[in-house]
């Protein structure tokens, strides 16, 4: 799962993936990772699609950097709220980069 949580410093929100309730990972209460943003960029494909984003992990064990690269239309939600589906899957591509050492 893909959701929007409080930042844990404090201000604004920040992006959570929550592998804690599925597949091989499912009941380990590390499979998560909540991160912040590194660096970004100007999509490559023009600037109808949102930035290309690096985000460095903040908590959580599922990884230590996540890329947002297929960022094709779209932008984030403005505020945290989970309606219990992922918020634009078809936005996200996540390079893990770890071998979820969890």
């Amino acid at each position: 799962q893909h959701y929007y949580v409080n930042n844990p410093a404090g201000t604004g929100i920040s992006p959570k993936w929550d592998f804690t309730s599925q597949g091989a990972t499912r009941g380990n209460p590390n499979a998560y990772v909540v991160a912040a943003k590194v660096v970004s960029l100007a999509a490559p494909t023009g600037p109808h699609d949102i930035d290309w984003v690096q985000l460095k992990a903040v908590t959580g064990s599922l990884a230590t950097d996540v890329y947002r690269t297929d960022t094709r239309g779209g932008q984030p939600p403005a505020s945290r709220a989970y309606t219990g589906t992922s918020a634009h899957p078809e936005l996200l591509t996540l390079l893990l980069n770890t071998a979820l050492n969890i």
